[in-house]
């Protein structure tokens, strides 16, 4: 696992601050859907998403289809796993650019 390696070559392993998991669709999904229902969030356009360590940043892709958030952010410190979120980044914007209008900016920036 690239993640495993990086964290290796920086000395960060072990410790409890960089633990890598994926987050499924279905999962986010149900998150949103139960604030939704229990805290009324989620009822018009707009907001924020923000995934801290967004490994390849698919938990970013599943909320900006999931709600009309204003901007969805990932943040991700190790390097190899930034550049596999830009990668996935741009494979969505091409098969999606003649299906969906262009509402959504997705921005990668890298963490400093």
């Amino acid at each position: 696992m690239e993640s495993k390696k990086e964290r290796q070559e920086k000395g960060v392993m072990g410790q409890n601050n960089l633990t890598y998991g994926e987050v499924l669709f279905e999962t986010l999904a149900q998150c949103l859907h139960f604030i939704r229902n229990k805290y009324g969030a989620f009822t018009k356009d707009g907001g924020k998403f923000i995934d801290l360590g967004h490994g390849t940043g698919k938990g970013v892709l599943a909320a900006c289809l999931m709600h009309r958030f204003d901007k969805c952010e990932g943040i991700e410190l190790l390097d190899n796993l930034f550049e596999q979120s830009k990668l996935m980044k741009e494979s969505f914007e091409e098969h999606m650019k003649d299906h969906v209008s262009p509402i959504y900016e997705l921005k990668s920036e890298e963490a400093e």
